[in-house]
């Protein structure tokens, strides 16, 4: 498999080894067969894939995204599913997820849905686990803890 991506910058020859960098989402769009979405949610990937993005997909494209349900507009992913602009979809996140998922997802047939289980590795599992006893650790010799949520 020929592997393209795009980032804000080209990763070093040494990460990037064979793949090929574009420089817009649009280009990267317009050269692939399978679009695996890994970004952080921010005002810059809201709704990152959107209908004119979407378009530029081959129409026998798969979408996947394990990252965040932001950075899909459900409408236009909904709506390019129904129509044919691009083949399938595999969604592991969700805009209002878990009560509030898009409905039109349910009615598809090319659309796989999965419970926000793309972190389930044991390597993941075990990092959260380290992580969470690094803050407790914080906490009882004082200090501050590199999570704090409230």
């Amino acid at each position: 498999m020929t592997i393209h991506y795009h980032n804000r910058h080209p990763v070093s020859p040494d990460h990037a080894r064979d793949a090929t960098y574009h420089d817009s989402v649009e280009a990267l769009l317009e050269n692939i067969d399978v679009l695996s979405i890994h970004c952080p949610a921010s005002a810059a990937t809201r709704g990152l894939i959107n209908r004119e993005r979407l378009a530029r997909m081959h129409r026998d494209a798969i979408l996947v995204n394990t990252s965040r349900g932001g950075v899909i507009d459900d409408d236009a992913l909904v709506e390019a599913l129904e129509t044919g602009v691009i083949a399938a979809a595999g969604l592991d996140v969700f805009n209002g997820e878990p009560d509030a998922i898009h409905p039109g997802y349910r009615q598809l047939d090319n659309v796989f849905l999965l419970p926000h289980i793309g972190s389930a590795t044991r390597e993941t599992r075990d990092a959260m686990g380290f992580r969470a006893i690094d803050n407790l650790v914080a906490i009882f010799n004082g200090q501050e803890p590199g999570d704090r949520v409230a």
